[in-house]
């Protein structure tokens, strides 16, 4: 009976330390998931950085592209203004001279 004992005793350590060792590779493996997640929280903390950059540089132009169009828009307006008066002094003209 004590080759049984000391046969289930050898089993029951073995199964322990198969454990143990188990219980490190998972210990290394939650450490190099744990890395992983923090290095790809870094990568989103940088994304989310570079796309606010990138937005407040749309923002920036799409204001230029406003300024600009209210700029090509208020030329053009002078122009067509300018040509109506010189129509309106042409008009005028013509009915002095009759």
């Amino acid at each position: 009976m004590t080759d049984y004992r000391n046969e289930l005793l050898n089993n029951f350590e073995r199964r322990v330390y198969e454990l143990l060792g188990l219980c490190d590779r998972q210990r290394k493996k939650i450490e190099e998931l744990r890395e992983l997640v923090a290095a790809k929280d870094k990568e989103i903390q940088e994304a989310h950085k570079l796309a606010g950059e990138w937005k407040a540089k749309y923002n920036d132009l799409l204001t230029a592209r406003v300024i600009a169009t209210d700029d090509i828009s208020m030329r053009n307006a002078k122009k067509r203004l300018a040509d109506l008066v010189k129509k309106v002094d042409r008009c005028i003209d013509l009915l002095k001279s009759e």
